[in-house]
């Protein structure tokens, strides 16, 4: 037996979804929605960041133990050449992960909608990689990052233009403290015939990589840090 039809009155209205906004002040405007698609696209660098600085304190604590290894001498010699292997896989590794954060660092540069960035997310990350450029280009790409991602208080005092913030000394340092470390290393190398010398070159290696390494650990989690705090502030503006 069929059923009846419904009354007009009681006909099944389709659902609709998401429902129309029913207040007109909290309809998004045309800019407001191209704002959200756009950080729609934001990739979050935390984990990136966090395989970067395990990579950094594997490879520390691999380095060590090689350099405790050349101490003891012949005894220990293929217990070094297992942990040189480990050492220069774990920089490598590093070094890929350490890479990707900057594409994706910079890349998201351009979803939080920050204008006139020097330099697209591919060219930001090979500058670390190819000779001359390499010396100069990185400390500026990571000079920008720093002020482009800069907090509401601070582009008040300066009406919005990033580029006019203040970078940061750690971004210095943690530069010029790798260029001497790799300068100190290319120099030396030249006498790692010399069996004394080169237990000190380790020893010496050791501890630039060390600080280095710390340096670079403490600017890369502030750096995440600062651009995660800056999608999620330009996030909440545009909801309110």
């Amino acid at each position: 037996m069929s059923m009846p039809p419904f009354p007009p009155s009681e006909a099944i209205a389709p659902v609709v979804w998401p429902p129309p906004p029913t207040n007109t002040a909290n309809v998004l405007t045309d800019e407001q929605r191209r704002a959200f698609a756009q950080l729609s696209k934001y990739q979050s660098p935390i984990a990136l960041s966090h395989w970067i600085v395990g990579s950094l304190a594997i490879t520390f604590v691999v380095q060590f133990a090689q350099t405790a290894c050349l101490l003891l001498g012949p005894a220990a010699a293929k217990l070094e050449s297992i942990t040189s292997d480990v050492s220069a896989f774990t920089a490598m590794a590093g070094g890929m992960f350490f890479l990707i954060w900057i594409r994706q660092l910079y890349q998201n540069l351009t979803f939080l909608g920050v204008p006139g960035l020097q330099y697209s997310p591919m060219s930001a990350a090979t500058a670390f990689l190819i000779p001359i450029v390499s010396i100069y280009k990185p400390i500026k790409i990571m000079a920008e990052i720093w002020k482009a991602t800069s907090p509401s208080s601070v582009l008040y005092f300066v009406s919005g233009h990033w580029a006019q913030t203040p970078s940061t000394p750690l971004i210095t340092a943690w530069w010029a403290l790798f260029t001497i470390y790799n300068s100190i290393n290319f120099l030396i190398a030249l006498n790692m015939d010399i069996s004394q010398f080169k237990v000190i070159n380790d020893e010496a290696d050791l501890l630039f990589s060390a600080i280095n390494g710390a340096l670079l650990a403490i600017l890369i989690l502030r750096l995440t840090k600062r651009e995660e705090s800056r999608y999620r502030e330009i996030y909440a503006s545009l909801q309110n």
